[in-house]
């Protein structure tokens, strides 16, 4: 076991005992394996305490501590270290550890580098990481979170898009694709100007300037071609999503077919205009 500050027997060992105190309580996981047989030569106070098989662990084989990583790979990635010399580094690698008599998923982000004699042999690997289990799991719960988002964008009627903080659109969905007629790849090629009315265009362009620059609503009727070649009026709005700092993240604008709506409001206008004349 590496000594505690406590432990310090003479000044002669100073600099390297002080070495060894900050590999020991340092925040980072460090161990070093020895041979192939991965004996734990040294293991930090981080890793004994993410491993939970307590301290008694110096001296044995790495697999004998946590058998659990046998059948995950890991003695394969060690064995491959260990002969080639090849650093392996992993982001958020998942791991099911056996801890306090129950198991758990964790994920971890590490690098094992081999160890080498001052003849050039491999005798060890050495391991420097960090749990990050809380990380992945906000991530994940974020990615599914998002998913859940974009399918449900997917199956409304109105055309929804979703912008940077720039105001360039970065997705259109089906609805969008099915009213023009277009792929995702060639609506975010072509861009959306050409979808709309010449007449409308101008105003259209400097109100999402005015909005992408102030961060207030988007909010407007205009018409919009459709892959008939007709156009059809719509209300658009967009509104910005901000972060805890109030700092814009993404535009989402949903533009609703109310061409129906309107032609009844026409007909009706007209019926009351004859009535009274």
């Amino acid at each position: 076991m590496i000594n505690t500050p406590n432990d310090m027997p003479n000044k002669k060992e100073i600099g390297s005992q002080s070495y060894q105190d900050i590999m020991y309580s340092s925040s980072a996981m460090i161990a070093i394996f020895k041979g192939k047989d991965m004996l734990i030569e040294l293991a930090n106070r981080s890793i004994i305490e993410t491993w939970g098989k307590g301290e008694n662990i110096l001296g044995l084989s790495l697999f004998s501590v946590l058998p659990e990583i046998i059948e995950q790979g890991y003695v394969e990635i060690l064995a491959n270290v260990y002969t080639t010399g090849k650093t392996f580094s992993a982001y958020e690698m998942p791991v099911t550890l056996k801890r306090n008599g129950k198991l758990e998923l964790l994920h971890y982000t590490f690098t094992y580098q081999a160890q080498y004699e001052t003849d050039g042999t491999i005798t060890g690997i050495l391991l420097i990481g960090n749990e990050v289990s809380i990380q992945a799991l906000s991530r994940k719960r974020l990615e599914e979170s998002e998913s859940h988002s974009r399918l449900v964008m997917e199956m409304i009627p109105e055309k929804v898009t979703n912008a940077t903080p720039e105001g360039n659109v970065i997705f259109y969905n089906k609805s969008w694709q099915e009213y023009t007629g277009k792929n995702l790849e060639t609506l975010l090629q072509e861009g959306w100007a050409k979808w709309i009315h010449p007449g409308d265009l101008e105003e259209v362009t400097q109100k999402w300037l005015y909005s992408v620059a102030t961060g207030e609503d988007f909010d407007m009727e205009l018409r919009m071609l459709n892959h008939l070649g007709a156009y059809r009026w719509h209300t658009s709005k967009a509104q910005c999503i901000k972060d805890e700092e109030g700092h814009i993240t993404l535009w989402v604008g949903f533009n609703t077919d109310v061409h129906g709506q309107k032609e009844q409001n026409k007909e009706l206008e007209n019926l009351v205009s004859k009535r009274t004349t």
